[in-house]
């Protein structure tokens, strides 16, 4: 989804930048000192002989080969950091992949500022799709920034909507509670929140730091929207790092390919997102594509408001 796919956000989060910023930081001294060494040396050779040997040619092209090097790390370092980024350039590497035209065999589909400005009139016209989640926040601080916009317009053309939060490892679990309810009004929800768990997110917690940190975010959500979250992972994710802890929550489970993903141990999931690259009139770009599992309607995932 965003690895959605999905970190957002080139520092946009404070807690985030402050953390990239010294990732950043720290290797750049590293690099700079090492820069440094070569120019000692390079200085040294450089008295020793006035002829260019083919030493020194080498060592020019070293002058060239290590700025290089160095600025493919950083941008290494930057999309790991960064998995939209990643995303973005991923996909715009592997265009070889077979991109879905939305054919109402798809029942709903996610979306985040990615997608564009989105003509929800248009959208509506697809009288099978079902459902829309849309992301709301990421970690602490982070507001998607169409988020208001597309709510608003999805529920004004009839569309059934939730709200999702992208987890991160570099927030308090606490602050991106609040970061999502402050978003998210709950009057406006139809569906069960979710919450994306994604490696890229989340990489930072051993497995037993995720599930606790996933226990706690879910239990402040259950307590706030009077229901538990859905639980958005891919299958391999899911399997290994969340399984069976989690099995007795609704998952809705990424898997590219033509069959349902079983889910060993789950009680059931609830949506399986299909296809990451579907196409459908009035969404400027490539979207998720979601169907619901065997046996599964629109009333597992609706959102019984409290009393």
């Amino acid at each position: 989804m965003e690895e959605e796919k999905r970190l957002e956000e080139r520092g946009t989060t404070t807690h985030e930048h402050g953390e990239h910023g010294e990732h950043h930081e720290h290797h750049e001294h590293g690099e700079h000192h090492h820069h440094h060494h070569h120019s000692s040396t390079h200085h040294h050779h450089h008295h020793s002989s006035k002829k260019k040997t083919p030493l020194s040619r080498n060592r020019n092209l070293l002058w060239i080969l290590i700025p290089i090097t160095i600025l493919f790390v950083l941008f290494l370092i930057y999309l790991l950091n960064h998995p939209d980024a990643l995303k973005r350039f991923q996909s715009s590497v592997s265009f070889y992949e077979e991109s879905v035209a939305y054919n109402g065999t798809y029942d709903g589909i996610d979306i985040s500022h990615h997608q564009g400005i989105i003509d929800w009139e248009t959208v509506r016209q697809h009288s099978d799709l079902k459902f829309v989640y849309i992301k709301a926040t990421e970690g602490s601080t982070f507001i998607d920034s169409v988020y208001q916009r597309n709510i608003a317009e999805a529920k004004r053309v009839g569309l059934k909507v939730g709200s999702y939060h992208f987890f991160r490892y570099s927030s308090p679990v606490y602050l991106q509670f609040l970061n999502f309810i402050e978003t998210v009004d709950v009057s406006q929800q139809d569906l069960l929140p979710m919450v994306d768990v994604e490696w890229l997110g989340v990489r930072g917690w051993r497995k037993e730091q995720l599930q606790d940190s996933l226990a706690l975010f879910i239990s402040m959500i259950k307590e706030h929207f009077g229901a538990d979250p859905i639980i958005y992972a891919d299958i391999k994710f899911y399997t290994e790092r969340l399984s069976p802890r989690f099995d007795k929550y609704p998952l809705f489970i990424a898997h590219y390919e033509k069959d349902q993903p079983i889910v060993q141990g789950a009680d059931r999931h609830y949506i399986w997102q299909r296809d990451e690259h579907g196409h459908i009139d009035g969404i400027p770009k490539e979207v998720d594509l979601d169907v619901f599992a065997k046996g599964t309607t629109l009333n597992d995932i609706l959102l019984i408001p409290m009393e």
